[in-house]
C-alpha cells in the first residue's frame, strides 16, 4: 500500500503506542510531581465599608433612624483608598505582631487584599495550614478594622481635647460677662431696669401731682392773704383813729400816756423778736413798725398840753377786729413760706427723677445688650456641650467602620497543587507532544526509504 494514502488515524494506529506512552509517562510525572510540592489552603475573609456611617445625635432622633440597609460603597476612589490602607505595610506589622507564627515578609508574599465584583474587600491568605491560613485572613481584617477604629478615635479624642479647652474659655467668658453685669447693677444700684422704669415713672407722676397740689395751695393760700388784707385796710379806714378804739373816759388825768409808753415798749421788744427771725423789708416788720409808728404819734397827741387833762380822761385799746386779721395775716405768711419750701424740695426731687428717667433708656440698652451677649454666650456653650457629649457617646460606641461579611474558615482540601488538576492537564499535553512526536516520526521514516543509500 502506498505511504501517501495513510490518514490521520492510520497514523495514530500505526504508532498508538507511542501516544499511550507519552501521555501515560506525563500524566505519571504530574502526578509525582504535584505529590512532592507542600500542599497550599487558601483563607478568604470578606467586609466591606458601608456608605453611611454610624452617627447618634443626643438633640434629635431623626438622624439616627437608619434610612436603609448598609451597602458597600462603590466609589472607585474610596475602593482604591480602602485597598492601600489594606495593603500597608502598617497594618501587615500589626498582623504579624499577632500571629508569631508568621512574618512580615510572609505575609507580604502571602497575603493579597482586593476588591471583588460585588464591591466587597477580600483578603485572600495562603499557608500549608488550613487554620493558620484562616487565620491569617481574620485577623488582618479584624485589623483593619481596629486600625481604623483607632484612627479616627485618635482623631475624635484630639477633637475632645480642643473642644473641651474650648468649653473652658466659653465657661470663663460667661463668667467674666455674668460679673460685669453684676458690677453694672451694683453701680446701677438696680435689679431689674424693666420695673425699676415703672417705678420710677409713677414716681414722677406722684411728684408732678404734688406740684399742682401744692400751687394750688399756695394759690388759695394768696387769695385769702389778699382779702384778708382788704378787710384790714377797710377796717383802718374805718376806725379812722388808726388801730385804737375808745374803751372809757373819765374826768381823770390822761393816763393813756403811760398806756402808750407801755405799749411801744413791749412793740420795741415785740419788734426787736421779729427782726430776729425776719427782715426789715418783711410785710409782718413792715406792719409792726407801721404799729409802732402810730403808737408814737399817738403818744404825741396824748401828751400834748392841751390833751393831759380832760374833762374826762379817755382809755383806748386796740381793735380785736384788726388784730384778728393781722393776726391771720401773720399765719397765713408762716404757710405760704412753708409750702414754697415743701413746693422746692418736690421740685429737686422731681428734677432728680427727671434726670434718672432720661438716663435709664441708655442703661436698659446697656443691660439688655449684657443680656443678649450672656444668652448668645450660653447657647454657644450648651452646643459645645452637646456636641462634647456626642463625641463621647461616640467614643463609647466604638462603631466599626468595616462590616464583616464573611469570616474565613479552614478548607478541608488544599487550592493547591490540584493532582487531578495537574494529571489532566498532563494528560492534554502528553496528548499532543505524542501527536508531534508521531508525525515527527513519520516524516523521519518516510525520508529515509526514499533515501539513495
Amino acid at each position: 500500500m502506498n505511504r501517501q494514502e495513510k490518514g490521520p488515524l492510520l497514523l495514530l494506529y500505526e504508532r498508538l503506542y507511542v501516544l499511550i506512552l507519552v501521555t501515560a509517562a506525563a500524566v505519571a510525572a504530574a502526578f509525582l510531581i504535584s505529590r512532592t510540592v507542600t500542599p497550599m489552603y487558601r483563607g478568604q475573609s470578606r467586609g466591606f465599608l458601608p456608605t453611611t456611617a454610624d452617627a447618634i445625635n443626643i438633640r434629635s432622633e431623626e438622624g439616627n433612624l437608619p434610612t436603609g440597609p448598609k451597602l458597600p460603597v462603590a466609589s472607585t476612589e474610596m475602593q482604591d483608598s480602602l485597598k492601600g490602607v489594606a495593603r500597608s505595610a502598617m497594618l501587615r506589622e500589626q498582623v504579624a505582631n499577632a500571629l508569631p507564627e508568621v512574618n512580615y515578609q510572609y505575609l507580604e508574599k502571602n497575603v493579597d487584599a482586593d476588591i471583588d465584583k460585588f464591591n466587597l474587600l477580600v483578603f485572600t491568605a495562603w499557608h500549608p495550614e488550613a487554620e493558620t491560613a484562616a487565620r491569617i485572613a481574620n485577623t488582618s481584617m479584624q485589623m483593619l478594622q481596629d486600625m481604623l477604629r483607632d484612627i479616627n478615635q485618635r482623631g475624635v479624642a484630639a477633637t475632645v481635647a480642643v473642644l473641651g479647652a474650648q468649653i473652658e474659655a466659653t465657661q470663663a467668658r460667661l463668667a467674666s460677662e455674668q460679673q460685669q453685669q453684676l458690677d453694672f447693677l451694683r453701680a446701677s444700684n438696680t435689679v431689674d431696669y424693666g420695673s425699676e422704669f415703672q417705678s420710677l415713672a409713677a414716681r414722677i407722676d406722684r411728684l408732678r401731682q404734688a406740684l399742682s397740689d401744692l400751687d394750688v395751695q399756695i394759690g388759695t393760700l394768696d387769695d385769702e392773704v389778699a382779702a384778708t388784707t382788704g378787710q384790714l385796710a377797710a377796717r383802718k379806714l374805718l376806725l379812722q383813729d388808726g388801730a385804737f378804739i375808745l374803751s372809757s373816759q373819765a374826768q381823770v388825768r390822761n393816763v393813756l400816756i403811760n398806756t402808750l409808753r407801755q405799749e411801744i415798749a413791749q412793740q420795741e421788744i415785740k419788734l426787736s423778736e421779729m427782726l430776729k427771725k425776719y427782715t426789715v423789708e418783711h410785710p409782718l416788720v413792715k406792719a409792726e413798725q407801721e404799729r409802732m409808728a402810730q403808737l408814737e404819734r399817738q403818744l404825741a397827741v396824748e401828751s400834748a398840753p392841751e390833751n393831759q387833762y380832760e374833762p374826762g380822761s379817755r382809755s383806748f385799746t386796740l381793735d380785736s377786729i384788726a388784730s384778728t386779721f393781722e393776726q391771720q395775716l401773720y399765719q397765713f405768711e408762716i404757710q405760704r413760706e412753708s409750702l414754697r419750701a415743701q413746693r422746692e424740695e418736690r421740685q429737686r426731687e422731681l428734677d432728680a427723677a427727671l434726670a434718672q428717667w432720661r438716663a435709664m433708656p441708655d442703661l436698659k440698652a446697656q443691660l439688655d445688650l449684657m443680656d443678649q451677649r450672656i444668652a448668645d454666650t450660653r447657647g454657644t456653650l450648651g452646643d459645645e456641650m452637646a456636641r462634647l457629649e456626642e463625641f463621647r457617646v461616640f467614643q463609647a460606641r466604638k462603631p466599626d467602620y468595616i462590616q464583616i461579611t464573611e469570616r474565613a474558615v479552614p478548607d478541608t482540601e488544599p487550592k493547591y497543587p490540584s493532582v487531578t488538576l495537574n494529571m489532566a492537564v498532563a494528560a492534554i499535553l502528553g496528548l499532543i507532544i505524542s501527536v508531534v512526536l508521531i508525525v515527527i516520526m513519520d516524516r523521519v521514516s518516510y525520508h529515509r526509504e526514499r533515501a539513495p543509500w
